[in-house]
């Protein structure tokens, strides 16, 4: 059995774009198309597997703004974007620290492609900004960890892709100062989510409703130091394989300058 582990991963993209934009008086939009070329190389030297992969995509984009009003504007978005397989996930080196939990990478795993749809209504309302948005996900390809009971005793996890998983929902994004001490931002999203993983195993389909949440505040406390606290929530997700628990933390960070600012001048004689 392999004990050591020497994997190099090269990646390459080369990449072209272009936007064209425009408007008239109160409407604008922008039309965008951008092309990635990928050429990546993987070779596990310790036992010899060597693998490649080379495939070009496609990424056009559309974006529709409206204002009705000097207060409130509508826009339509739509995107394609992708995700690609992390070097360890496309390790193909048998991970056996934990005799009974064996892990492995899968280097003929593909990058998944999102297609993202959103109709968003931006109000501005003083120094508070509120956007509530609707929005549509089609993954293709989803990346996602698998597990394999190898016997009563012993599972294998590796990572697959999906057929394909659907997200759609509601969101609301705020920010807002209050005062000139005091500044908040964050989201609030409830969503559902469907998964379709019948091609790694039949009847691995699976689906739920969850929500997640951010908060952001920001505080200056005088002349002592500024003070921001943050605090994310992120609901239970959706496996083929399962549901994976919710998830949540809480950030405080403080900051204090220590030194004045000292303004430096510069003279130059003229004669």
């Amino acid at each position: 059995e392999l004990s050591s582990n020497r994997f190099n991963y090269k990646e390459i993209i080369n990449a072209a774009y272009g936007i064209y934009s425009g408007g008239l008086k109160d409407f604008t939009y922008s039309f965008g198309l951008r092309a990635e070329q990928s050429n990546s190389t993987g070779d596990l030297i310790t036992n010899n597997t060597k693998f490649k992969q080379d495939y070009l995509s496609i990424f056009p984009s559309v974006s529709l703004s409206q204002k009705f009003s000097l207060g409130q504007e509508v826009q339509a978005t739509y995107s394609r974007r992708i995700r690609r397989p992390e070097s360890e996930n496309l390790n193909p080196f048998l991970e056996r620290s934990d005799p009974l939990n064996l892990r492995q990478g899968n280097p003929e795993l593909r990058p998944m492609f999102i297609d993202a749809y959103e109709l968003s209504l931006i109000n501005y309302l003083g120094q508070t900004v509120l956007t509530p948005s609707i929005y549509f996900r089609q993954t293709h390809d989803e990346i996602t960890r698998f597990r394999t009971i190898l016997d009563s005793n012993v599972t294998l996890t590796t990572f697959a892709n999906n057929s394909s998983s659907k997200t759609y929902g509601t969101e609301l994004i705020f920010n807002s100062k209050l005062f000139d001490l005091l500044s908040l931002n964050g989201n609030v999203n409830y969503f559902r989510s469907e998964v379709d993983a019948t091609n790694s195993q039949a009847g691995l389909v699976n689906s739920t409703n969850s929500w997640s949440g951010r908060l952001q505040a920001g505080a200056k406390l005088g002349e002592l130091m500024n003070v921001q606290l943050s605090y994310n929530y992120s609901g239970k997700r959706v496996t083929g394989q399962g549901i994976i628990d919710p998830v949540q933390s809480i950030d405080i960070a403080l900051r204090k300058e220590l030194f004045k600012k000292h303004k430096i001048q510069t003279y130059r004689q003229i004669n």
